[in-house]
């Protein structure tokens, strides 16, 4: 297969964030949300994956994962999935003893830009004080003394009582949200998530899901898209003023529908073989043919060039319009809720929500047939 030069555009950094509540059953949406959005980072909390749930079941074709679980109970646990063109060092995995907190951090490298990224899964309530100190250590030891490098912290922390706006802790639980907040204040960190990012029926919608960086880095643009399958969390994007380079896996391909055959075919009656080929030996005769035949086809048949779609191949017409009826259903909930837009998005949800593992479903049905077809013609 003839191949073409990558094709390189520099741009800004996209990143993902949202807690899956369980990530294993909600693969399918989130391979459909980064075909579609092609992040450059995704971050999950609360991912519920423990030692028997390979990383098979969580890879992304054209990313690298990054994991670390909980080692106690069912639930915790982050995960990075980061762009396999930009490179990952200084890993670092803190899955606490205590069960209460899990969280990574590491090093990634960009075109001309290295990126101190951490994840962090706090469980709700309160922790003894041992563990608060670990978890406020471990959170120090992410800020580097070179106030230049840029930094990078998400996750769900579950302070629903810090009020980001005015910067106060509306209420002493959990105790560790006023140490927090003086921690970030004191670091010269910035919160720039200003909207609820967890809803639930019956609760009054929370701001959980932290998006933090150093003075040396901003967010350009940040928005709040629906959940992915169940979970009550948004999914958080946003963009970062980090230049990347998007390497496109580009072929070409004869386009013989588009050859000029006429002229070719006129050029072939046009020689006379017997005359041009009467001296030579039948392998130098091949010699000659091939070398001419390449060259008409040099000439008169174009190529096309494709690129290789990252997309899932189960996606379908019906996959696409119950996902945007979704969307359009979580954008009228979020900007009037009311009983009856609720319901509205749930049954969009669970309609979007099927037609994915329907798809998937239904793809892999055909993959097998054509296996066992395959099968028994070779035997």
């Amino acid at each position: 297969m003839l191949k073409f030069k990558n094709n390189s555009s520099p741009q800004c950094a996209k990143v993902i964030l949202f807690n899956a509540a369980s990530i294993c059953n909600k693969v399918h949406e989130l391979s459909l949300l980064v075909a579609t959005e092609q992040p450059d980072l995704v971050a999950v909390t609360e991912t519920n994956c423990n030692t028997s749930i390979h990383d098979s079941l969580l890879h992304m074709k054209g990313y690298d994962l990054i994991r670390c679980d909980r080692h106690q109970g069912s639930k915790g646990g982050v995960l990075l999935l980061v762009r396999s063109t930009v490179a990952v060092c200084s890993i670092v995995l803190m899955a606490h003893p205590s069960g209460t907190w899990e969280a990574l951090k590491c090093d990634l490298q960009f075109t001309d830009n290295t990126l101190r990224v951490a994840c962090i899964y706090r469980s709700p309530g309160n922790m003894d004080h041992n563990t608060e100190n670990d978890f406020l250590t471990f959170f120090n030891s992410i800020i580097p003394n070179n106030s230049r490098k840029k930094i990078l912290i998400v996750g769900d922390f579950n302070f629903p009582n810090i009020d980001w706006s005015s910067l106060l802790v509306t209420k002493s639980s959990p105790t560790l949200a006023t140490p927090f907040l003086d921690t970030v204040l004191n670091a010269a960190l910035t919160q720039h998530v200003n909207f609820p990012t967890r809803f639930r029926t019956g609760n009054t919608p929370s701001l959980l899901d932290l998006v933090l960086t150093n003075t040396s880095l901003n967010v350009s643009t940040i928005e709040a898209h629906p959940p992915v399958g169940k979970s009550d969390h948004v999914v958080i994007m946003f963009t970062l003023p980090i230049s990347v380079v998007l390497h496109e896996s580009s072929t070409a391909r004869l386009n013989y529908s588009k050859a000029d055959l006429i002229l070719i075919d006129s050029m072939l009656v046009s020689i006379d073989w017997t005359y041009e080929l009467s001296e030579l030996s039948a392998e130098a005769s091949l010699a000659v043919l091939d070398n001419f035949l390449n060259d008409l086809r040099d000439f008169y048949v174009p190529l096309t060039k494709s690129t290789k779609s990252t997309k899932p191949r189960w996606l379908n017409r019906k996959v696409k319009s119950n996902v945007n009826k979704k969307k359009r259903s979580w954008d009228r909930y979020r900007s009037s809720p009311s009983d009856a837009t609720l319901l509205q998005y749930l049954h969009d949800r669970k309609k979007a929500s099927t037609a994915v593992h329907t798809a998937k479903r239904d793809y892999e049905k055909v993959l097998l047939h054509q296996s066992i077809k395959k099968t028994l013609w070779i035997h």
